[in-house]
């Protein structure tokens, strides 16, 4: 479970690359995040509005008592891989290298 305010586009939790690299699904409570394109990118999830209650109660329930919907989802282990720990340095060395 990771939660972003939905006000903030670029709001994402360092966890979702701890849940990325562990292989295990994510239920993501935003809206039009960084973290929502992630979850849809990778497909390692589902994304609700984490004002809508009803909606995630729904989810919830479809992910308990349904076997083949939490079963249903696809990872992209190539999409996963560019949100990798190492991936996300070599990016950053890339960057700075291009500064300095």
């Amino acid at each position: 479970l990771i939660i972003t305010p939905p006000d903030r586009r670029s709001a994402t939790s360092a966890k979702i690359f701890e849940y990325l690299y562990a292989e295990k699904p994510i239920l993501a409570l935003t809206y039009k995040t960084v973290l929502e394109d992630i979850v849809k990118e990778t497909e390692t999830g589902w994304v609700v509005h984490p004002h809508e209650p009803e909606a995630i109660s729904s989810l919830m329930e479809n992910i308990i008592t349904d076997k083949s919907f939490y079963n249903s989802l696809t990872p992209d282990k190539e999409r996963i891989a560019d949100y990798s720990v190492k991936t996300q340095i070599e990016k950053l060395e890339s960057i700075l290298s291009q500064i300095v």
